[in-house]
């Protein structure tokens, strides 16, 4: 029987995948790098696109990748979608290129349609989550009461 092949691989959804997924978001951003954080960029066409500027108007908030260095190019125009994958180093930079250019027209093609990758929303729930359980310190009388 191939019996086996069900219990090794984690399926996606499942309490273990997520569990998976926080453990590894938590390490990267204890790490701070390491990881790369994607913007899928919608409205994009192949033939319309001036790659060069769209990857200029990108690099503005912050430092792309390198296929050399992260094993992913700094700009991925997928033509069947008429999209874009643009690749951060940091969070910071790809969460800030997201808002500003949200909407926009850019190297000739546009309004573009921004949002972050998979591993980018595990990121922002990991940051939000770490937030919330690191609430300030109450003030006031009754504060230091058992």
């Amino acid at each position: 029987g191939g019996g086996l092949a069900n219990v090794t691989s984690v399926a996606a959804g499942t309490p273990a995948a997520s569990a998976l997924a926080s453990a590894t978001a938590k390490v990267n951003i204890k790490a701070g790098r390491g990881h790369f954080f994607g913007l899928w960029v919608g409205n994009v066409h192949a033939h319309m696109v001036d790659e060069i500027a769209l990857k200029r108007e990108f690099e503005a908030y912050g430092e792309l990748c390198t296929s050399k260095v992260h094993g992913v190019p700094p700009v991925n125009i997928l033509p069947d979608s008429s999209s874009a994958f643009v690749n951060f180093c940091t969070y910071e930079a790809a969460d800030m290129a997201r808002h500003a250019l949200q909407g926009r027209t850019v190297a000739g093609v546009g309004p573009l349609k921004i949002n972050p990758s998979d591993y980018m929303q595990l990121y922002e729930e990991e940051l939000r989550n770490h937030q919330a359980q690191n609430p300030p310190p109450p003030a006031g009388p009754g504060a230091a009461a058992p």
